[in-house]
């Protein structure tokens, strides 16, 4: 079975439904199932969305069919074997902080984050994580005041739970592809871009309704911000 028909099948959607989303013929679908290179960019870019992914990963993975798309899908609900989805919730409480930094995390990326931390041994070892909100953590388990796995499943802590202002689950990958080039494509939102008029759209409404302007934006896409062991801040790099 194609990847696309595997997607298509884990959302229990008929080649019509689907078809009808993309507005193209079935038909056009059925060849894009049996050869995905045919798929215009701005329709792998809708496709992408729509599935909670990045289409750079996925023409990647139309092209050679290894690894597993990271999706932010529930993961119950994603291509067993195809897809790495939505498990819950990573929270970092630092020293600094009265509250936890919490990232919504893939089932595989929660697996591997305890195995790491079951063979921490020194404050020296590192804890890599990549968050469904476009986020790269490099931590020092033994360095930081609590560490969180926290499944969807499980009550969330009332006195200690702040959403990411880009939502409880992160956005699909493309979204975040698509805003680096709107951050500079900010005159014309990417008119002359390859990416679906829905990932624009939400970009849109995401930056009006958070009031972002460049240095927010910016922000989100450019900067890395470290937090110091002893708790005594926080500075900014890009």
């Amino acid at each position: 079975m194609s990847a696309l028909k595997k997607l298509r099948k884990s959302r229990n959607l008929s080649p019509k439904e689907l078809a009808k989303e993309l507005d193209i013929e079935v038909k056009e679908l059925n060849k894009w199932e049996t050869t995905p290179s045919l798929i215009p960019p701005k329709k792998l870019s809708q496709l992408a969305y729509r599935f909670g992914l990045d289409s750079d990963e996925l023409k990647e993975y139309f092209e050679d069919g290894s690894g597993r798309l990271t999706t932010n899908s529930y993961y119950i609900f994603a291509s067993k074997g195809t897809e790495d989805g939505f498990w819950g919730h990573l929270g970092i409480r630092l020293k600094d902080q009265s509250e936890s930094l919490w990232f919504p995390i893939t089932l595989g990326t929660a697996n591997r984050t305890k195995n790491t931390l079951l063979n921490v041994n020194s404050n020296e070892d590192w804890l890599i994580v990549e968050t469904l909100n476009n986020r790269i953590l490099a931590i020092k388990p033994a360095l930081v005041s609590r560490i969180y796995l926290l499944d969807d499943a499980q009550d969330q802590l009332s006195d200690d739970w702040n959403i990411p202002l880009d939502g409880y689950m992160g956005k699909p990958g493309e979204f975040y592809k698509a805003l680096e080039e709107y951050y500079f494509e900010l005159l014309d939102c990417c008119q002359d871009s390859e990416f679906c008029d829905s990932v624009k759209q939400d970009i849109e409404t995401f930056t009006d309704i958070l009031d972002l302007g460049d240095e927010e934006i910016y922000s989100l896409i450019m900067k890395t911000h470290t937090h110091t062991a002893d708790g005594g801040g926080i500075f900014t790099i890009c």
